[in-house]
């Protein structure tokens, strides 16, 4: 039974240390994303807007896309408001 006992020892021991590495890895990881955050071309970058007509900020390629079917849906939704 003794070499039961040091097999489940050694396996908790190796458990252990397979979370210290992980914990140590993403600690390392999260650090140098901090330090070091990835840049990102102009073209990968989504541009946002002012939303007209609201207190948030959007998309500008979607308003630009169908700038028109935007203010109809702000127009409904302030009649559905007012109702």
């Amino acid at each position: 039974m003794g070499s039961r006992k040091s097999a489940e020892s050694s396996g908790t021991g190796i458990a252990a240390a397979i979370g210290a590495v992980a914990g140590a890895a993403i600690l390392v990881w999260g650090v140098g994303s901090a330090l070091f955050p990835s840049s990102t071309s102009d073209s990968e970058e989504t541009k946002t807007m002012k939303a007209p007509g609201r207190d948030a900020r959007m998309p500008r390629e979607s308003f630009e896309r169908d700038a028109k079917g935007y203010f109809r849906d702000l127009h409904e939704e302030e009649r559905g408001r007012k109702v």
